[in-house]
């Protein structure tokens, strides 16, 4: 999936929720890796090979979308903040910056779950490599010291 692909999603709140639904594999993936983990299933060389590459796999996946998340929604919620202050001073009211803040951020709630749920994914991939190469390192330690 490249940018365009991928800043499609962010267009509206509904398009949001489409992308939660098209990373649904990928989350799953990282579920299920995360569960042999907890349940300490992986031992052998190749799989926990085969687990740092599946990891990384979707980690390369999901970080550029997250990354786009993040900086589109820091863009809406000063859009949102922006254009309240203007409809507030349109009207001759006082727009003090407390509310404002306050009120941008609730309008882009959605956008926050997304990336909130993006950024926990991209963390348990990040955990799961780095947990993959502590462990095949160990092993290649093993193996240099038993031979």
């Amino acid at each position: 999936m490249n940018y365009t692909q991928f800043s499609r999603y962010f267009e509206n709140e509904e398009s949001l929720k489409q992308l939660l639904l098209d990373c649904q594999d990928t989350f799953t993936a990282l579920e299920d890796l995360t569960q042999q983990l907890q349940q300490n299933i992986i031992s052998s060389g190749q799989e926990w090979k085969d687990t740092l590459a599946v990891a990384t796999g979707h980690y390369a996946f999901l970080t550029p979308i997250y990354t786009v998340a993040v900086a589109i929604k820091e863009n809406e919620e000063i859009r949102r903040y922006i254009e309240e202050k203007n409809e507030l001073e349109a009207k001759g009211e006082k727009a003090v910056a407390t509310h404002l803040d306050k009120s941008a951020s609730l309008k882009v709630a959605e956008y926050r779950r997304v990336r909130n749920v993006l950024e926990g994914y991209v963390n348990v991939a990040e955990k799961i490599i780095a947990t993959a190469q502590s462990q095949l390192k160990r092993i290649e330690t093993e193996i240099k010291t038993n031979q």
